[in-house]
């Protein structure tokens, strides 16, 4: 029984410890200029006025 238990806990953390968090600008925005600054864009010229994208 114990071995079954220790199994089942390796198994359920496998999926918990390979997630990783990134930072999210949560504003709507996908793509950060190198100024800092967010835009919608994320075609040809994105961020053309803003140093480019970072």
């Amino acid at each position: 029984m114990k071995k079954y238990l220790l199994i089942a806990s390796f198994v359920t953390m496998i999926p918990f410890s390979s997630i990783t968090f990134t930072q999210c600008s949560c504003t709507g925005h996908n793509t950060q200029c190198k100024d800092g600054s967010w835009s919608n864009s994320s075609g040809k010229g994105t961020c053309s006025s803003h140093g480019g994208i970072k």
